[in-house]
């Protein structure tokens, strides 16, 4: 008596997978994952870069303010400074600027002007700004 093979008693070994063909895909999905986790990571670097980046101009603007009102004690800021800037840690010197170049000021006028520097860090980044101004006023008068 001859039996006779239908198609799918001839491919039914072909329908399971080998330790091979399992063990490459493993692999490649390991490796795209591991790519994925990376790729993620270094987003969220940046992303902790640039919110740095973003917020010094307005962490700046806010201290140097601050002192042009106060010049008594230049790293005092209100607690709204703290709320808006959490994770940023800053200090802020106010000195008498050395005018080295020949200049037509006069001494009264060299009292008012003064170097500001204002250092920030967060985030594992430090930024530091040096600036002068000019007060219209003594801090006595």
């Amino acid at each position: 008596m001859m039996t006779v093979n239908t198609p799918f008693e001839c491919h039914r070994q072909a329908w399971g997978f080998t330790l091979l063909e399992v063990l490459v895909a493993l692999g490649v999905m390991a490796l795209v994952m591991v790519t994925l986790f990376r790729m993620h990571g270094s987003t969220l670097t940046l992303a902790g870069a640039g919110r740095f980046e973003a917020v010094i101009p307005q962490a700046v603007s806010r201290i140097l303010a601050s002192v042009e009102k106060d010049r008594s004690a230049p790293d005092r800021m209100p607690e709204a400074f703290e709320t808006a800037f959490s994770g940023l840690s800053w200090t802020c010197e106010l000195e008498d600027a050395a005018l080295e170049a020949p200049v037509d000021v006069l001494p009264a006028q060299s009292e008012r002007f003064k170097k500001i520097r204002v250092t920030i860090t967060g985030s594992g980044k430090s930024f530091e700004l040096v600036t002068w101004r000019y007060f219209s006023e003594t801090p006595d008068g």
